[in-house]
């Protein structure tokens, strides 16, 4: 009994030990924003570096990045969950991972200072969450920065002229909004009038035309600025860089997005009769900064 109990006692230290190194934070996150002061519907782009202590101890998991954009009441408005470049498992100590991510401020937001959250877990909660150096708000979940959100402006940013279906928004996460476009697509965007950067996330119809994808082309102002092809399913977010020559003089530029196939739903077991192209959930056109 004296045997047992003495490495009874060990294991319980030994645990101890294990707990107490594996619990303490070795990992520092900082955030910087590209800009503090975003319009609803509007773009902004996030630089995430994690600098983990020498002596850091091995992540047990592959953890998700989760960061969750807090309202001035308290509530959370949209958010950026995401796997990190480099898996946690692989993360090694003295190590500095560094990327970026772009998010869009909902149509929807609220005006107000937002906090921004930052945290890992681990998706399969087998795990606890990673401790981490910094301004701890709740269950290791911590400040990284805030986010101005300006009040919508009293013109249209975008006006969708035609071609394009109406609003939609995902009732289970009312963040997540869409359009979808017919064959033809034409919108207005209100001119930055300097350098600037077209954003266009959108998705197709990967199952449909997976043997012979569709095509968009972008036109603004009637000069082709890019063609691409819609072959890979999920989401897609590109970019564009667009010189003030392309956006001239008057208020808005014309946007004119062209889609080489397009199809109905209903003709696939479906009861949708419209005509689909590509699912536009985000469109903005932003000036570079000054």
């Amino acid at each position: 009994m004296k045997k047992a109990g003495f490495f009874l006692l060990m294991g319980f230290v030994l645990f101890s030990t294990w707990a107490c190194q594996t619990q303490k934070p070795q990992v520092t996150v900082k955030v910087e924003l590209d800009r503090t002061e975003v319009i609803p519907g509007q773009p902004f782009e996030m630089t995430i570096t994690f600098q983990t202590d020498p002596g850091m101890k091995h992540i047990p998991y592959d953890g998700w990045v989760f960061i969750h954009f807090i309202d001035p009441i308290g509530n959370v408005q949209f958010y950026g969950d995401h796997k990190p470049p480099k898996p946690t498992s692989q993360w090694k100590g003295g190590e500095t991972i560094t990327y970026k991510r772009i998010l869009f401020v909902p149509e929807l937001a609220v005006h107000g200072t937002y906090t921004i959250k930052l945290g890992i877990y681990d998706f399969e909660g087998k795990h606890d969450r990673v401790p981490m150096k910094g301004e701890e708000i709740a269950h290791r979940a911590y400040k990284v920065g805030t986010l101005q959100v300006l009040p919508a402006p009293p013109y249209p940013l975008i006006r969708y002229v035609d071609g394009w279906h109406d609003l939609e928004i995902n009732p289970e996460e009312e963040a997540l909004s869409w359009r979808w476009t017919k064959k033809k697509a034409v919108a207005e965007i209100i001119n930055p009038r300097r350098a600037s950067k077209l954003y266009i996330e959108y998705e197709g119809n990967i199952k449909i035309f997976k043997d012979n994808p569709q095509h968009v082309t972008i036109e603004l102002n009637g000069e082709k600025i890019a063609e691409f092809p819609v072959d890979s399913p999920g989401l897609h977010l590109k970019t564009f860089d667009i010189s003030p020559s392309v956006l001239g003089d008057n208020d808005y530029v014309t946007l004119t997005l062209h889609v080489d196939k397009t199809f109905v739903p209903a003709e696939h077991g479906e009861e949708d009769t419209r005509e689909l192209g590509i699912r536009v959930f985000h469109l903005a056109l932003i000036g570079n900064p000054k």
